[in-house]
């Protein structure tokens, strides 16, 4: 792989890691002594409150990335647009350099779309508002959304607040006096391979608060030495609570783009579709020795994960098949966590230290995930009343996803 290649990985992969981190809650910490004006933190509070609880809002513009070290110097341009009016509608694009990611919702149905594979999925559900306040519609196509909600929370755990230089920004053709801000953070991701983040600078529009530019430096170890990124974001368009054009909310499969159900990856394993046909029948001991047959769950519907402790996205995906569990067992769910090739010693640790309550199934053989025609996991499949298949999911997937899912199956 070319140095252009493996920096530009390593970019993108920090820039979502910084969003996911920062979006995700974190705990108010007390300012320390002379870490900033009264003042200039209630300017910073006053315009995060401006991105909360918005019934509507379009935001477009793009991430310039500056990279320093550990490969030519260079620059990438990833084009973002996001928008959003209650209830249901949403458009999230981000146009990364190796191809666009889209999702739209037009209040009734969402799609996704994958430009460098020209594959689109169709949900017969709309986004959900309640992710979209989150910022996880769609998961992994959460790009914009995830930036409205850190933005919503700039002011929520910030250590240091300094005032710079006044410092105008131009935006859809005029000139706006801004308030500049430097604020430092907690690391929000710390181990082994993680970003750092440097200071954050803020441009706030001096009449009503609105972000006009946001500027970070993220520093990470690559293969070729230590990658310095300097990320500006930069608006075209920031209108919090005005009108937003329908169209933005339509979706068109672009010319040569082909319907899926799952992606269908290039180098990656093919799974047979089981969509529709009965669930193999089977009976296997939990890590107590009781014994589980799946016929006997006919009349519920059942959710199966298969997973091993050495599957890093499994990891990720255990702890919402275990939300999922508590939330919707009093509905009927049945979730049976079955894992996959290896001893009852190794499963019941790792269950054990992680402290999860599923009902957890051992298929050390692996007959069960043969029977299944596993090859890749997290492994999903989800059951109807009927005792028929009626999706399947390998690697992680969105807790909306997963939501419409077991809706789809009869879970009322």
């Amino acid at each position: 792989m070319s140095g252009h290649r493996v920096v530009r990985t390593l970019v993108l992969g920090a820039t979502v890691a910084l969003l996911a981190g920062a979006a995700a809650p974190r705990s108010p910490v007390k300012p320390a002594p002379g870490a900033g004006s009264a003042a200039d933190r209630e300017l910073l509070g006053a315009s995060a409150a401006r991105y909360r609880g918005l019934d509507r809002y379009e935001i477009s513009g793009r991430l310039r990335l500056h990279v320093v070290g550990g490969a030519p110097e260079q620059t990438i341009d990833a084009p973002f647009t996001v928008a959003y009016q209650r209830p249901g509608k949403l458009r999230d694009e981000f146009r990364n350099p190796s191809g666009a990611m889209l999702q739209v919702s037009d209040g009734t149905e969402r799609y996704e779309y994958l430009a460098q594979i020209q594959q689109y999925r169709r949900h017969g559900r709309p986004a959900s508002d309640a992710a979209v306040a989150d910022g996880t519609a769609g998961g992994n196509f959460a790009f914009g959304t995830g930036l409205v909600k850190m933005f919503g929370q700039i002011a929520d755990s910030a250590l240091t607040v300094t005032r710079l230089a006044d410092e105008p920004v131009t935006i859809e053709g005029a000139a706006r006096p801004c308030v500049v801000l430097e604020a430092t953070y907690p690391a929000h991701s710390p181990g082994p391979g993680s970003p750092a983040e440097g200071p954050r600078t803020y441009w706030i529009d001096r009449r009503d608060h609105r972000l006009l530019r946001v500027r970070s430096t993220l520093t990470r170890n690559s293969p070729e030495g230590p990658v310095k990124v300097e990320q500006v974001t930069e608006f075209d368009r920031v209108r919090l609570g005005e009108p937003i054009a329908d169209s933005l909310f339509a979706f068109t499969p672009p010319a040569g783009a082909r319907l899926v159900n799952q992606w269908d990856l290039p180098g990656a394993h093919k799974s047979v579709d089981l969509t529709g046909q009965d669930a193999r029948d089977f009976e296997l001991t939990d890590l107590e020795g009781r014994r589980h047959r799946l016929s006997e769950q006919k009349g519920h519907v059942v959710l199966l994960d298969f997973w091993a402790t050495w599957c890093g996205p499994c990891r990720i995906t255990m702890p919402l098949v275990e939300k999922l569990e508590r939330e919707y067992k009093p509905r009927g769910l049945i979730v049976y966590s079955i894992n996959l090739r290896e001893t009852r010693e190794a499963a019941a640790a790792y269950i054990q230290k992680k402290g999860y309550g599923m009902v957890t199934l051992l298929d050390e053989k692996g007959t069960i995930g043969d029977s299944y025609q596993v090859n890749g996991i997290p492994a999903l499949f989800i059951i109807g009343k009927d005792g028929k298949v009626s999706s399947q999911m390998v690697g992680v997937q969105s807790e909306e996803d997963l939501i419409e899912a077991l809706e789809d199956a009869g879970l009322e």
